[in-house]
């Protein structure tokens, strides 16, 4: 059978300026070496309102750390409650910072990303901090490109636990594993749990009654006495544009399909091979076969027109 194929690439010399402009005109949000945990992690809490994934650490201008709520969990389970409020953000950030340049190249950062399995940059311009990437700032290209992949081939497999885990063990599965989000199946309803949520209820007036009344650490905790999100499974029929689509929403942290889960990550970065040229993360890839009305050809072409704009580079080949 004879087909045409049609890719799309988005190449590596497009600047993060151009991808992703829309970090530019948010808050950027840093802190200094000294600022203290608890702090810390209500704006890591909060993030998703700005929708920033990390805290760069800065002194003066120049970016010195990173910090992700990985970081704040595993501290949390490190030390014991009474030492939170004393510990400050030198003592746990990442200091192995990669600040990018803003004209830097999109493909840099996201080699980063695969590099170090933290979704998060300090940019730059001139050496000096002006804004943060994150995994989700990619998703709008995700969208852009059409692409009609299933969703689902970029899932990985659902860890569940049950609601009277107690909470140290979780945040341990989460760390272990590298996730961020846990499901917890109660009877007939299907819940989330992820880090915000956990980093929200730790430093909340409520745990501070707890654990300070009641001499209660963490591990006394259960995943019970924390605010689950509701989720749905949704249809396997999702494809990834549209899944990244739903993931832009600071609402939904990720997708839930039977037995397996979509998160940002696995949108944008599922099978990335850094070695390889970026067009291998957004392809948009259509065969079109001979049955195909020439209206349907047309059509499918000039949407690719419409999103041109985003490229460099345009490749149509004919396959026998």
């Amino acid at each position: 059978m004879s087909y045409r194929k049609i890719i799309l690439s988005l190449p590596e010399d497009i600047s993060i300026r151009e991808a992703a402009d829309h970090i530019f005109k948010r808050p950027s949000l840093s802190i200094s070496p000294d600022t203290l945990l608890p702090q810390v992690a209500t704006f890591l809490a909060i993030g998703p309102q700005i929708y920033v994934d990390g805290i760069v650490v800065i002194v003066g201008k120049d970016p010195v750390g990173r910090i992700s709520s990985k970081h704040v969990l595993q501290k949390t389970i490190n030390s014991k409650y009474t030492d939170w409020s004393n510990t400050t953000a030198s003592e746990f950030m990442d200091r192995n910072v990669l600040s990018v340049e803003m004209t830097s190249s999109l493909a840099t950062a996201m080699k980063i990303f695969g590099g170090t399995r933290f979704a998060f940059l300090p940019i730059t311009d001139k050496g000096s901090l002006i804004a943060s990437l994150g995994i989700r700032d990619i998703l709008p290209l995700i969208v852009n490109t059409n692409v009609d992949t299933p969703a689902r081939q970029t899932s990985s497999p659902t860890i569940y636990v049950p609601k009277e885990t107690d909470l140290n063990h979780t945040i341990n599965i989460m760390l272990t594993n590298g996730i961020r989000n846990v499901v917890i199946q109660d009877g007939n309803n299907t819940y989330l749990l992820n880090d915000r949520k956990i980093l929200e209820f730790l430093f909340s007036p409520k745990a501070r009654e707890i654990m300070t009344v009641g001499k209660t650490e963490i591990g006394n905790l259960k995943v019970d006495d924390l605010d689950l999100i509701p989720i749905s499974i949704i249809s396997d029929e999702i494809t990834i544009s549209k899944a990244a689509k739903l993931l832009m929403d600071i609402r939904t942290p990720c997708i839930l399909f039977e037995n397996s889960i979509v998160t940002p990550w696995d949108v944008v970065m599922k099978e990335n091979n850094t070695d390889k040229k970026i067009e291998i993360l957004y392809p948009l890839q259509l065969t079109l076969s001979p049955s195909m009305s020439d209206d349907y050809v047309k059509n499918t072409l000039r949407k690719i027109e419409n999103n041109k704009s985003i490229f460099r580079e345009l490749i149509v080949s004919m396959h026998k």
